[in-house]
């Protein structure tokens, strides 16, 4: 699918951040916001008690050390949970390298503590028991139909959270659900609803985070805030969560960055002109120039992404080329001296002091690992970054100001 194509799909679809002239909400309470608990993946091995502890070695499961037959891993991970007096699991396969949902592993073992034979305890078509997550009353795994939750003692089980209808310019008539991991206990569960949509009919992912202690669940799309910058009363921010998996689409706006020109208090969407990719990180050199990197996206067969802009007024952008071709992973930039150092997909280094008029090739390194934005103060006001977009706290009040 090419760029108008999928654009004309995203545009209407997974580009749920508004332009933000005058969206700020107050919030109820003059104490500080507890942030959402981020979705974090739980142990692969299940937990309870000094027993019933499941390994995997090289395809080969153990329970207390002693190995579980009826159960061929290969290559695949073990998603394993501590269900009552006994140990279910599922084979996890890996993600398909184009994008899409993982295959799916209709079967789901079981073995009792104690014992060393894994038996088939359940059987479902479309169904996925490789990704099993926790809930207060059993655990939770995807099906054709939804979300379900099979409780201790059922015989069957019920559906928890119910597949959503697939957006427009998607096959549908219902969006396929993926848990992308074993996940632990955690207040949020990370959802990924798949589609097939435009007409090379490509995977399209959207992720949603699901309250898993609210009934019915309560659905949110994240929108992490992955970097904040500022220069005066002008701030810059971006939105992470795209492409950080092939066909993934994330709450990142395309071909437009973030802005605001009166310290935070309001943000509008400027287009970044040649970047037509979500924005993922962005960096200020000394005193005026403003770095751009893209994300780097594969939608189908599709790769794009990884491209370097920079601006000097904040409204004119410009491509700026490495010398070598390849996209550009990672930048890091110095206020103090006007220098910005760029990483390629191989890791190659490259240093500009003259903003990208020339490139000195330094010795290869690893790009640097991404740290999540600090607070930003400016003056009386604090600008707070969080999974769920950008607060602003002044005179002991909470605006959300984005999205």
């Amino acid at each position: 699918m090419n760029d108008r194509r999928l654009t004309g799909v995203l545009l209407a679809l997974f580009m749920a951040v508004p332009v933000c002239q005058a969206c700020g909400r107050e919030a109820a309470t003059t104490e500080a916001p507890t942030p959402a608990e981020r979705p974090s993946p739980g142990p692969q091995a299940p937990s309870g008690g000094d027993t019933c502890h499941l390994a995997v070695d090289g395809g080969i499961v153990t329970i207390d050390g002693r190995e579980v037959t009826g159960v061929d891993a290969g290559d695949a991970s073990v998603s394993a949970v501590r269900f009552g007096d006994a140990v279910v699991m599922g084979l996890q396969r890996p993600a398909t390298a184009g994008g899409g949902p993982a295959p799916t592993s209709e079967e789901l073992l079981r073995v009792e503590c104690g014992a060393t034979q894994a038996v088939v305890w359940h059987r479902s078509d479309g169904a996925d028991f490789g990704r099993l997550a926790r809930h207060p009353a059993g655990l939770l795994y995807a099906a054709p139909e939804g979300i379900m939750l099979l409780r201790e003692g059922a015989k069957a089980p019920a559906r928890w959270l119910a597949s959503p209808a697939s957006p427009e310019g998607c096959e549908g008539p219902t969006s396929r659900l993926e848990l992308p991991s074993a996940q632990g206990g955690g207040a949020l569960l990370e959802v990924v609803a798949w589609d097939r949509c435009g007409k090379a009919r490509d995977w399209l992912g959207r992720v949603m985070h699901v309250g898993v202690n609210a009934t019915p669940p309560r659905v949110t799309r994240p929108v992490p805030i992955r970097s904040l910058v500022q220069r005066g009363q002008n701030v810059w921010l971006t939105v992470g969560g795209s492409c950080d998996r092939p066909g993934i689409v994330g709450s990142a706006p395309r071909g437009a960055l973030p802005t605001s020109t009166d310290g935070g208090k309001t943000f509008r969407l400027v287009e970044t002109g040649p970047l037509k990719q979500p924005v993922r990180d962005v960096v200020l050199d000394g005193d005026k120039a403003l770095w751009a990197l893209t994300a780097r996206c594969r939608i189908g067969a599709t790769p794009a992404g990884g491209v370097l802009g920079r601006t000097d007024d904040g409204a004119s952008w410009r491509v700026v080329e490495l010398p070598i071709d390849e996209p550009v992973t990672a930048i890091r930039g110095h206020r103090g001296n006007g220098q910005l150092f760029a990483w390629t997909a191989s890791e190659r280094r490259f240093l500009t002091r003259d903003r990208g008029v020339t490139w000195t090739e330094l010795s290869r390194s690893s790009p640097p690992t991404h740290v999540r934005p600090k607070p930003l103060t400016l003056g009386a006001a604090q600008l707070l970054p969080t999974r769920e977009g950008l607060m602003r706290r002044e005179a002991g009040r909470f605006v959300r100001v984005f999205p």
